[in-house]
C-alpha cells in the first residue's frame, strides 16, 4: 500500500532532503548510480566499442537545468580529462551535429531543446530522429580510435513539448513537476506516485524562493524498473565551474541540411539485410567472431558483409 506524502512547511534557509521528505517516507539517493551508468569508463581500444548514453533534464524556467548541465559537464571533464572531451552546448541538435570532432568523448548538450525538436513538428523531425538514433554508428567515422563515448542530453521546460523520440532517455532528471494533468500522468509513469509527491515538494520550495533546493531532483534510471530502485533522489550541488562553454545558438550559425543516412537506400532491401545486420552489430561493438556465431555464418563472411556496407558509406562520404 502506498502512503500519501503529507504537505510540509519547509525552512527558508539551507535544507536537506530530511527537510523535504516526511519521516514516514524513506528516499533513495541514486546520484552515484546515475553517474556510474551515464559517465561510463572509456572502452579499451581493442574492444572496438562506442558507448552511447542519452540523458534528459526537464523542468520549469528557473529550476536550475542549465546549472545542472554545468555541474555534470564538470564531472565529465574531471573523469575523462579536458583534452579528451568535446563539450558541445547549443539549442539545436542540427547545430550540435556540425560540431562533432575526433575527441574520444563527445558530450552534446541541447538546452531549450523543444524549440527545435518540438513534438508538434512530427514530420519535420522524422529525418533528424533517424540520424539521432544512428548517431552512435556514425560517430565511429569521426574519431581517430576504434572506441569512444557519445553522451547526449536534452533540456526543456514542459514534458510533452519535446518529441517522444528525443525524451526516451536512459537517464532522466526531473527538476520540477507539471501543472497539466496529462503531463503529470506521463511523468508518474516514469517515477511512480510516491516520488510525484517529492517532486511537487521540491517545486513548491523553489516557488517559495528556497534556492538551495535546486540541487535536488527526482532521477530515473531508464532501464531499471521502479520496483527495483530505478527512481530516487538525484542530488548535485550547483557549481561555478568556468570551463563550461557559452551556448552556440542555432540563429547564430548558417543553416545546414541534416546529412542523410548513406545506407537509407538499401535499408529494407532483403538482399542487403544480412550485410546490414553484420555492419550494425559491428558498429555496435560486437566482435566479428561473435556475430558469426550468432548468425550461423563464417567469420570471413561477416568480414565481407561489413566491407560491402563500408564501401557504400565511404563512397557517400566522398561525394
Amino acid at each position: 500500500m502506498i502512503t500519501e506524502i503529507p504537505p510540509m512547511s519547509l525552512p527558508s534557509g539551507l535544507i536537506t532532503m530530511e527537510d523535504i521528505l516526511p519521516d514516514t517516507f524513506r528516499s533513495r539517493d541514486i546520484t552515484d548510480e546515475m553517474h556510474r551508468r551515464f559517465f561510463v569508463d572509456l572502452p579499451d581500444e581493442e574492444r572496438h566499442q562506442i558507448e552511447w548514453r542519452h540523458g534528459c533534464i526537464v523542468g520549469k524556467p528557473g529550476c536550475g537545468k542549465s546549472e545542472t548541465f554545468r555541474a555534470r559537464a564538470e564531472i565529465a571533464v574531471e573523469k575523462y580529462g579536458r583534452s579528451n572531451v568535446n563539450l558541445i552546448y547549443t539549442d539545436d541538435l542540427r547545430t550540435a551535429l556540425t560540431m562533432i570532432d575526433d575527441a574520444p568523448v563527445q558530450y552534446c548538450i541541447v538546452d531549450d531543446a523543444s524549440k527545435c525538436l518540438s513534438s508538434r513538428m512530427v514530420y519535420e523531425q522524422a529525418e533528424l530522429l533517424g540520424v539521432f538514433n544512428r548517431l552512435r554508428h556514425h560517430f565511429r567515422d569521426f574519431i581517430k580510435s576504434e572506441s569512444g563515448i557519445f553522451l547526449c542530453e536534452f533540456g526543456w521546460q514542459r514534458w510533452n513539448d519535446l518529441d517522444p523520440g528525443f525524451r526516451d532517455g536512459t537517464s532522466l532528471i526531473f527538476k520540477t513537476n507539471m501543472s497539466s494533468e496529462s503531463e503529470r500522468r506521463s511523468i508518474q509513469d516514469f517515477i511512480g506516485q510516491r516520488y510525484m509527491g517529492v517532486l511537487d515538494d521540491i517545486w513548491d520550495s523553489m516557488d517559495r524562493g528556497v534556492q538551495t533546493v535546486k540541487s535536488y531532483s527526482v532521477g530515473r534510471i531508464g532501464p531499471k524498473p521502479i520496483a527495483r530502485g530505478g527512481v530516487g533522489i538525484y542530488h548535485l550541488p550547483m557549481t561555478d565551474w568556468d570551463g563550461f562553454p557559452a551556448m552556440v545558438k542555432s540563429d547564430d550559425v548558417p543553416k545546414q541540411e541534416v546529412a542523410a543516412d548513406p545506407l537509407e537506400r538499401i535499408r529494407g532491401d532483403p538482399a542487403w539485410s544480412l550485410a546490414l545486420e553484420c555492419y550494425d552489430r559491428s558498429m555496435g561493438g560486437e566482435r566479428q567472431q561473435d556475430i558469426a556465431s550468432a548468425l550461423g555464418i563464417s567469420q570471413a563472411k561477416v568480414s565481407r558483409m561489413v566491407s560491402r556496407v563500408r564501401e557504400i558509406v565511404g563512397s557517400a562520404g566522398g561525394e
